[in-house]
């Protein structure tokens, strides 16, 4: 169970996810031949499996946003220094499981923004809290709702 005085603060209204989508390759030329691989014995190995254009599954990417919290949800100050990083979950809309990415480096501090690439077109729940240094998590903050077309 977490220590309430060690939790990090996340607040919603602070939090700016920006969302933008990218717009897939508008290429509608021939499919890609299939690519050749070599193996240790030089010997071409190709992937037969390659989908035309039309039943390629089309996606688009998500650049999400957010600026760093700098107080704990006790009210303490959080130092830019004492964050570890960022988890951030989504789900579409239907799906029952929920997917994360967990974001953290030695300047962990620095992230304020990441992109989720390859979103089909539906409705996307996305939602971020921040860890300190010794792994105590914040609350997630509420679902953002973005549309992916």
């Amino acid at each position: 169970m977490m220590n309430k005085y060690y939790k990090i603060i996340l607040i919603l209204p602070l939090i700016l996810l920006t969302l933008t989508g990218c717009h897939p390759s508008k290429k509608k030329d021939k499919p890609a031949p299939a690519p050749t691989l070599t193996t240790g014995e030089n010997r071409p190995v190709t992937n037969p499996e390659v989908l035309p254009p039309s039943e390629q599954p089309i996606t688009k990417s998500i650049k999400l946003s957010w600026d760093a919290p700098v107080e704990r949800e006790n009210g303490d100050r959080l130092y830019a220094y004492e964050i570890g990083g960022y988890e951030i979950v989504w789900q579409k809309e239907g799906e029952t499981q929920w997917n994360s990415i967990v974001l953290y480096d030695d300047q962990s501090y620095m992230l304020e923004e990441h992109t989720i690439p390859e979103l089909t077109p539906g409705t996307y729940f996305f939602a971020i809290a921040c860890f300190d240094i010794d792994g105590l998590y914040s609350r997630f903050t509420d679902p953002l709702i973005k549309e992916v077309n």
